[in-house]
């Protein structure tokens, strides 16, 4: 009995030694697995981390990017403001010349010295033909005299004006023709003494070149 007692003592100590050492076996190589897991989703996070890094990086310089255009579009805009600006400075001081220069004139128009030379020119218009329509009309004293009727009379005097107009026009064409064959008998003098001139110096090259134009052979 006591025999039997200690082979079963010793067989239920050793499968349950078994047991333990089972179970601490499959504590360990679940420990390792999960060991393993742990290390496999450090090293994804390690990729997951440097992913985000460089996404980072990227977002950083994106941000950068737009810092630098946002500076761009400021100056721009400085400019254009700057531009408008000097162009409404243009624009008033254009403006402030014309005003100035239009008030110079009205101030001219208002105190300037009346010219009197048309007038005159009007009037001495208007006594040549005066002269003209006179001479004319005492030249038509007997139908003047001799003439009753209003219309007839009135015709009288409208032949004298138009002969009047007649003789002062072959009067300005006398003059003008005049005046041309002055300026033509001037040119003609002109022409004449230069041709004195040159016909002089002429000759007087060809005294003074007579060696030049001389047949050197016999030397």
């Amino acid at each position: 009995f006591s025999f039997f007692r200690s082979f079963f003592l010793s067989f239920f100590l050793h499968k349950q030694t078994n047991r333990q050492t089972n179970k601490q076996t499959h504590r360990w190589d679940r420990l390792k697995a999960q060991i393993a897991m742990a290390y496999e989703e450090k090293r994804l996070q390690k990729i997951n981390v440097a992913t985000f890094d460089t996404q980072l990086r990227d977002l950083q310089l994106e941000y950068e990017e737009f810092e630098i255009d946002g500076d761009d579009v400021a100056v721009r805009v400085h400019e254009t403001f700057e531009l408008l600006r000097r162009t409404e400075l243009d624009r008033n001081r254009a403006r402030a010349a014309k005003a100035r220069q239009r008030k110079i004139i009205e101030e001219r128009m208002r105190w300037k010295v009346n010219d009197v030379r048309v007038k005159v020119l009007e009037r001495e218009r208007n006594a040549v033909d005066a002269t003209f329509f006179r001479a004319n009309l005492a030249a038509r004293r007997r139908e003047m005299a001799e003439t009753v009727v209003y219309k007839k009379r009135t015709a009288v005097i409208k032949q004298a004006r138009k002969a009047a107009i007649t003789q002062d026009a072959d009067d300005r064409s006398a003059r003008h023709r005049a005046d041309l064959e002055s300026q033509a008998g001037a040119v003609e003098k002109l022409k004449e003494t230069y041709d004195t001139v040159v016909s002089g110096c002429a000759s007087l090259l060809r005294a003074a070149t007579v060696d030049l134009r001389q047949d050197k052979s016999q030397f």
